[in-house]
């Protein structure tokens, strides 16, 4: 077991004094069992794999010697591999990474290969670190200290999230975040059972065709068609005639008066009558 090595001997004073990236061998055992210890003290779990991984990744480039350093990095690649095509956790040894970092869970994590996360912060699942327009270097996000970034959380582009902040689940950033802030996604909008007909049509968030998306218009025509019924001059959702008149059914071959003027949700309401009639 991890825990039990004894090369993993308690924390102790070195642990806040091992520097990021000594060739040291004794520092790189103290930042992983540093990190094993913030990720629950389980060596399976992914996000702990990934940032050991990290670690070999940057202790590997402080070794001079390219001769020595060469099989290191053919393992660091194999590995890299491993934990970006098994977990689902994209993260380079070129980037940033301070200490005691927990990555929560596995699955979608990408994150650029110049960012930087600052101690003490929170990946969940599905999170993107990552760039706005074109690959540069100077085009990474920079997370400051005991940053949390929530499931599905997106921060993109040349942007500082500051100490504390927090990014809520599913959350796009794209501006910078001050320190101790929250950053949250617009909330789900809950529709009855039913959807939008005349039972419920009070429920509707509004009245206005150009406010409504796509969907709820085909479905707001559909809904008055049916109401209706097939005639010479249909009216619309909101009660108002429509541009085009669609001619009665009389069989299967019941097409609209002029198929070139309809909108894609009038054609489907004239089809959908034809078929029913």
């Amino acid at each position: 077991m991890l825990g039990g090595s004894p090369l993993f001997a308690s924390l102790g004073r070195r642990l806040s004094s091992a520097p990021v990236g000594s060739s040291s061998t004794r520092d790189l055992l103290d930042q992983i069992r540093e990190d094993w210890l913030y990720n629950g003290e389980e060596w399976t779990r992914p996000g702990f794999r990934a940032l050991a991984m990290y670690r070999f990744g940057v202790w590997r480039m402080t070794i001079k010697s390219r001769l020595l350093r060469a099989p290191l990095s053919v393992l660091y690649r194999f590995l890299h591999r491993l934990v970006r095509n098994h977990y689902g956790i994209e993260l380079h040894y070129t980037a940033k990474v301070g200490e005691r970092v927990v990555i929560a869970h596995q699955g979608g994590i990408v994150i650029h290969e110049f960012a930087e996360i600052g101690n003490e912060c929170v990946i969940c699942h599905g999170v993107t670190i990552g760039t706005a327009g074109q690959f540069l270097n100077n085009d990474a996000p920079k997370l400051g200290r005991g940053v949390t970034l929530g499931a599905g959380a997106v921060v993109m582009g040349n942007v500082k999230i500051g100490d504390g902040a927090k990014i809520g689940p599913n959350a796009v950033v794209m501006i910078d975040v001050p320190a101790g802030a929250l950053a949250v996604a617009p909330p789900a909008r809950v529709i009855q059972p039913g959807g939008f007909n005349e039972t419920n049509r009070a429920e509707r968030p509004t009245n206005n065709p150009e406010e409504l998306s796509f969907g709820q218009k085909v479905e707001a025509r559909y809904a008055a068609a049916q109401a209706n019924g097939p005639s010479a001059q249909r009216n619309n959702a909101f009660g108002q005639p429509s541009e085009t008149a669609v001619a009665p059914a009389s069989g299967s071959d019941a097409q609209p008066c002029d198929s070139k003027t309809l909108s894609f949700g009038q054609k489907v309401e004239a089809r959908y009558a034809a078929r029913s009639s």
